[in-house]
């Protein structure tokens, strides 16, 4: 699994640094008017979780699973459009999952919430009509948090935080309505490092759990207002 995470992460790396040459000999190319140039983007969807491995469980273990229930996605983008054909700019997400299971075993109320921060760079059609595929890569971090248990009253039974490099992959094609107003849909991979919580029990006790990665993927929908 390490050096299948290494392969994607070095595809990804490769994709990004395409858009940025690509971008540039565009821009050498083409002389892009000063109009337009930011992009803010709205996507909402659903994601599904591939299982995780699980390599800590109060001690190191191999051959079990953080299994993930299918869950909800949000992302706040803004982009910088440097040429017709590549955008930049910064993108704050929201992931949250329930925890199915981990190692077989169930805990009511458990939940995975997840902040990728990411820098993405963006690669378009230029001089697109009405519809406009997309694609991306990005790279950058990811704030999760691990709960066991929701007591609304006193807090959850269990709880974890860490914080971890993450990268994505997306896809998409929007349909332009006017020339400020667009809306599409969206496909995206993403994929952390090895995540490690330090759980903090109600009764005082740590113990810790961490996997190889987290996995997701999503369909969204996606809002997007050129100015």
């Amino acid at each position: 699994m390490k050096a299948e995470g290494q392969f994607a992460k070095s595809w990804i790396a490769v994709g990004l640094v395409a858009l940025v040459w690509l971008g540039s000999a565009s821009a050498r190319a083409q002389d892009f008017g000063a109009g337009q140039r930011w992009r803010g983007r709205v996507d909402v969807g659903g994601t599904i979780p591939e299982s995780a491995n699980l390599t800590e469980l109060g001690g190191p273990v191999s051959g079990l699973k953080m299994e993930l229930d299918p869950g909800f996605q949000m992302d706040l983008s803004l982009g910088y459009r440097i040429t017709p054909w590549l955008e930049v700019g910064p993108e704050l997400g929201m992931t949250f999952n329930g925890v199915h299971s981990v190692a077989g075993f169930s805990y009511p109320d458990s939940t995975l919430f997840q902040m990728p921060i990411m820098a993405n760079a963006i690669l378009e059609l230029p001089n697109a009509k009405r519809f406009s595929p997309y694609v991306g890569a990005g790279v950058g971090g990811v704030a999760s948090f691990l709960t066991f248990g929701n007591d609304y009253y006193w807090g959850p039974d269990g709880s974890g935080s860490t914080f971890v490099l993450g990268f994505q992959a997306f896809a998409g094609l929007r349909y332009r309505f006017t020339d400020t107003f667009s809306m599409g849909v969206n496909y995206r991979f993403m994929m952390t490092e090895d995540q490690k919580w330090d759980i903090e029990w109600w009764d005082g006790y740590h113990s810790n759990i961490a996997v190889d990665s987290i996995r997701l993927h999503s369909i969204c929908l996606v809002f997007e207002a050129t100015f």
